[in-house]
């Protein structure tokens, strides 16, 4: 009864300082980072559809002859006498059979392309769908960080109400005992019957006090864990709207990650696949003439021990236990939704008994009350009625907070925006 009143008293909003200290948590930091390495990652696979190009250059000094006349040719270097001497008896050929040393100074620009990959739209697909998981799992961390603040927040609210109840219990209390106390002064009460209302008064003082400190722990440990050095408020939570199921975030990732699997499988091509390429080559050697080489290269391995057959084993096994995942994750969100489903019916039957016991056991309390007033009745017996009053309110408490806890961790199984549902649901 008491927890509802606190609930329902402010406007809701998640405010944007709480927003921040929540997203710098570790958890959600490092989920941010694996976004940016997949999409970098994505990016980096779409080099695949671009010619690669490289420049070179070389400084050399040999004596082999067929390098010699290589380098002496692309240059445009020859003279008679690297052929042959002339002589009186004819020609000399001994410089074509031992060269002089050359020094070359060159350098080549080379253009590759594949005209014909299998595999290379299929990495670029897997990698789009890992950034597709990445951003998925990100979301699923939110959620999953919102729904742990939202705990922790029902919890603390829980302390407060049963703090706020123990409050009004002392303060009806010793208002009692104030009666008492003037009766007793007044010679018409004994002095027993006063010390048993101080008593009671004493006993939920020191619930009182184990309350607040439970309050100030849960307060100090949200701080805590926030690093909420700033004091930013924490909203107020009642119960999230009732939502149906949705597409939860654990399987949007682990659709996305499936199918990445399945592209990395496709992109393991067998063995025997061709690859086609284009390649190109500038080169110019001592400041001669540029010279160039243009061609298309198809090649076809035929053997690699094995190689690629296991790496389209590993791929294919991949593929299949993310598709495990999957399955699983699917038949965990179904039994945890149909069993919020039956434990929230059974919780809300027992709150309506509480309800109930608490109505006759308070009715009960002020006929009684009324009557220790009179002086017709054992404060004894009023004493006890009013334990029984604060632990069936306490009860209540514990049963509706619960409750809430329950049906946002419910509202998170149905795949529900948690960032929304605070904000309908919320207050400061």
């Amino acid at each position: 009864m008491i927890i509802c009143l606190i609930l329902l008293v402010q406007e809701p909003v998640l405010s944007a300082p709480l927003k921040a200290l929540l997203r710098a948590l570790p958890q959600v930091q490092s989920a941010l980072t694996d976004i940016e390495m997949t999409q970098l990652q994505e990016t980096a696979s779409q080099a695949m559809l671009y010619p690669q190009v490289g420049l070179s250059g070389t400084m050399s000094n040999t004596n082999q002859p067929v390098l010699v006349f290589g380098q002496r040719l692309a240059a445009q270097e020859f003279e008679i006498s690297d052929f042959a001497y002339v002589t009186d008896a004819g020609l000399d050929p001994y410089p074509v059979n031992h060269p002089s040393s050359d020094n070359d100074i060159g350098w080549a620009i080379d253009l590759d392309y594949a005209l014909f990959d299998r595999s290379r739209t299929a990495r670029i697909k897997a990698a789009s769908k890992a950034t597709d998981a990445s951003q998925a799992m990100q979301e699923l961390v939110w959620q999953q960080t919102l729904i742990q603040f939202v705990q922790k927040r029902i919890q603390a609210q829980g302390y407060e109400a049963s703090s706020l109840l123990l409050v009004k219990m002392v303060k009806q209390s010793l208002e009692m005992e104030t009666l008492l106390a003037q009766l007793y002064q007044e010679g018409q009460i004994s002095k027993l019957a006063y010390l048993e209302v101080q008593e009671s008064r004493f006993l939920l003082q020191a619930q009182l006090a184990e309350m607040s400190g439970q309050v100030h722990a849960s307060k100090v440990g949200m701080d805590q864990w926030l690093k909420n050095e700033s004091g930013v408020v924490y909203p107020v939570l009642k119960s999230p709207t009732a939502s149906s199921a949705g597409h939860h975030s654990s399987l949007v990732a682990a659709q996305a990650n499936l199918q990445r699997q399945e592209w990395l499988m496709a992109a393991e091509q067998p063995l025997w696949f061709p690859k086609v390429h284009l390649f190109s080559q500038l080169e110019q050697h001592q400041g001669a003439n540029v010279f160039y080489q243009v061609g298309i290269m198809a090649k076809v391995q035929l053997w690699d021990g094995g190689y690629q057959k296991t790496r389209r084993g590993v791929a294919l096994l991949a593929a299949k236990q993310s598709s495990l995942t999957m399955d699983n994750n699917l038949r965990e969100l179904r039994q945890i939704r149909s069993e919020l489903e039956t434990t929230i019916q059974a919780n809300e039957l027992a709150l309506v008994k509480h309800d109930g016991a608490i109505a006759s056991i308070r009715e009960r309390w002020e006929l009684e009350k009324q009557l220790v007033e009179e002086g017709q009745y054992q404060k004894s017996k009023w004493i006890e009625t009013q334990n029984q009053l604060v632990q069936a309110e306490m009860n209540r408490i514990r049963g509706q907070t619960r409750l809430i806890a329950m049906k946002w961790q419910q509202t998170f199984a149905n795949g529900q925006d948690l960032e929304l549902a605070i904000n309908q649901g919320g207050s400061h």
